[in-house]
């Protein structure tokens, strides 16, 4: 769902119809965007945190294993200075911050489209 298509649904609907949407919407759980690309995205993502918060468990055990693993094996490189560790090393560290550039980009946009979404499932339960 779009914004347009939102805002077009939001246009039809009669002034009572708009107060009730309005007076769901304040006991609505919408989650707040800013929050969770600064604070859970930016600062707490290599832990899996935003994915956590978006509802996608699976996806935040995965990013928090591979960054307990990332940190494990840059213990054991620097501590062994054997050539095969440093590039296991490395490679997790690419990865790690590979998935942590994409997730900066993925993670707002599934927190829109879940928020519009609960704005869309209430406007089309005032309509019924």
């Amino acid at each position: 769902m779009s914004n347009e298509d939102l805002k077009k649904k939001l246009e039809a609907l009669s002034s009572d119809e708009l107060d009730k949407v309005c007076a769901r919407l304040q006991y609505t759980k919408l989650k707040n965007p800013t929050l969770a690309f600064w604070v859970y995205n930016f600062l707490l993502g290599g832990f899996g945190v935003a994915r956590f918060y978006i509802g996608q468990i699976g996806f935040g055990i995965f990013r928090l294993a591979l960054t307990l693993l990332s940190i494990i094996i840059g213990f054991v490189a620097e501590s062994s200075y054997d050539s095969f560790w440093i590039s296991v090393s490395k490679m997790f560290d690419y990865g790690n911050f590979g998935i942590a550039i994409i997730d900066l980009f993925i993670v707002g946009v599934l927190l829109r489209n879940q928020n519009l979404e609960k704005v869309n499932l209430i406007i089309d339960e005032v309509k019924s």
